[in-house]
């Protein structure tokens, strides 16, 4: 004898039900067959006494969020959430039902479940041919219909060519019958089979036909989110937005809300070579920093910078609130990478010469030559001071803006591990043009903080190369340190 779990139902309604949740049911006559959403077990209503009994099956169904379509003795459960069909059969009353028959809809390993295994590369190829580029639901509908237009006897032959797998093909046109019978029958229904959930990163599936066509469509619906080291997007297809909208019954979720969360794009151009691969920086760190940066400011991890180095331009990907935000921060990497390049310069001995000093070029942005130093003109000064310890850095250099309109970078000495002859040496200026250090050298035996300043020529090193960047000494000083940061 068949058991019940029985649960109480409102009697001035007989049709409704309490605490079992269900969404799909039949009514026949005296009772109302109910399948609980929750939990997939199958629950019989009776009119007359107000109670619901759960029929016990042999096997209980899951997830059965669909429609039940009923013929007769015979309900077929559809459950799209799922990817399954249940059917049951019951000659009883459904005071015995069984799972009569369960058909497995599962689209892992999708658009490529009909194609035969152990040709894997070559089945690869042989079903580009299908492939459709409004994405992968299109993609089997043709496998299907040029299938399905084939005569009968040339349809194993077809399949073979075309590594397809015939048995799985006949399964799917039993399938498509049968679904067409019932519709035909029972018409109308709407089956909501989407879950509302945001906040996942995923990637399309390799096997998408999207990728072939190397399309990157804005919206797209899916059929089943496959998780293995990635999460992936299986049986993708494009949709046009605005359709959205008129779905009835409407989306449980909000619509305008997926617009905002959209990622924007944002092209920039004209920065050259040298600067873009600075900006990446070496194996990318540099560019990796610079989004961990931008996606900490925004709150968002979805924010993405692609460079393409070779068509000279770089693609922002943000939120459409974000994107100014992004595009700023980005600007103002690259300005000051501009800044750095422009006053570049990279010291080149030419060659080695028989004196102590050697011939050296000074090669600026762009490879452009600013100077050559040539015998006894030479770019640099030393400056030394008998009691360095005593001279107050910021002093000195404002004494050097004596120099009119000129361009330098300055060396601090360390006072640990000097040699004797350098243990009066403060450090070493570099400018931009030979006269200037000329200047320079001019003030050689003036007085300051007490003692006479001694400024000489500085003697090149041999070999080597050095990259100095020039920047104009400010009006005001605030501290060595700042002037140490604008330099770097």
């Amino acid at each position: 004898m068949p058991r019940f779990t029985e649960h109480p139902v409102d009697r001035d309604t007989p049709y409704s039900y309490i605490g079992l949740n269900g969404i799909a049911y039949v009514s026949d006559g005296d009772y109302l067959l109910v399948v609980q959403s929750n939990t997939g077990k199958v629950f019989k209503v009776d009119a007359d006494d107000s109670t619901a009994r759960h029929v016990l099956l042999n096997e209980d169904l899951t997830h059965p969020d669909g429609v039940v379509f009923r013929s007769d003795s015979v309900v077929l459960v559809v459950s799209p959430q799922a990817n399954k069909l249940w059917l049951l059969k019951s000659n009883n009353g459904w005071g015995e039902g069984v799972v009569y028959d369960k058909i497995d809809l599962e689209s892992e390993g999708y658009p490529t479940s009909v194609v035969s295994r152990g040709r894997d590369k070559i089945s690869d190829c042989l079903k580009v041919q299908f492939f459709h580029s409004d994405g992968d639901l299109f993609t089997l509908l043709s496998v299907y219909k040029e299938w399905e237009a084939l005569p009968q006897e040339r349809r194993n032959k077809w399949c073979w060519e075309n590594s397809i797998n015939a048995k799985s093909m006949r399964r799917c046109q039993d399938t498509v019958f049968e679904l067409e019978s019932f519709l035909e029958r029972e018409h109308g229904f709407v089956v909501p089979s989407y879950r509302p959930q945001t906040g996942q990163h995923v990637q399309l599936h390799p096997s998408s036909s999207l990728l072939v066509f190397a399309q990157k469509p804005s919206w797209v619906v899916f059929g089943d989110l496959l998780s293995v080291s990635n999460e992936y997007l299986v049986c993708v297809s494009v949709v046009e937005f605005q359709s959205l909208y008129d779905l009835q019954p409407p989306p449980s979720f909000d619509v305008s809300k997926m617009e905002e969360r959209k990622l924007q794009t944002k092209t920039l151009t004209g920065f050259g070579t040298i600067l873009l691969k600075r900006f990446c920086g070496k194996s990318n760190s540099n560019l990796l920093g610079h989004v961990s940066r931008i996606r900490k400011a925004c709150l968002d991890e979805r924010i993405f910078v692609e460079v393409k180095v070779d068509e000279n331009l770089i693609q922002l990907y943000a939120a459409s609130h974000d994107m100014n935000t992004t595009t700023m921060l980005v600007s103002d990497v690259l300005e000051y990478g501009k800044k750095r390049l422009r006053t570049e310069c990279m010291e080149k001995c030419l060659y080695h010469g028989s004196g102590s000093a050697s011939p050296m070029a000074l090669f600026g942005s762009g490879a452009e030559i600013k100077h050559l130093e040539l015998e006894k003109h030479s770019l640099s000064v030393d400056v030394y001071h008998s009691n360095i310890n005593a001279i107050d850095d910021n002093e000195l250099l404002m004494f050097l803006k004596r120099i009119p309109q000129v361009l330098y970078v300055v060396y601090k000495f360390q006072g640990m591990g000097k040699d004797p002859p350098d243990r009066e040496k403060w450090g070493k200026i570099t400018f931009l043009s030979p006269d200037a250090a000329k200047r320079a050298v001019e003030l050689d035996g003036d007085e300051f903080c007490g003692s006479n300043l001694k400024i000489l020529p500085s003697q090149s090193a041999m070999g080597g190369d050095k990259t100095f960047y020039f920047l104009k000494l400010k009006q005001e000083f605030s501290g060595l340190a700042d002037l140490a940061e604008d330099l770097a």
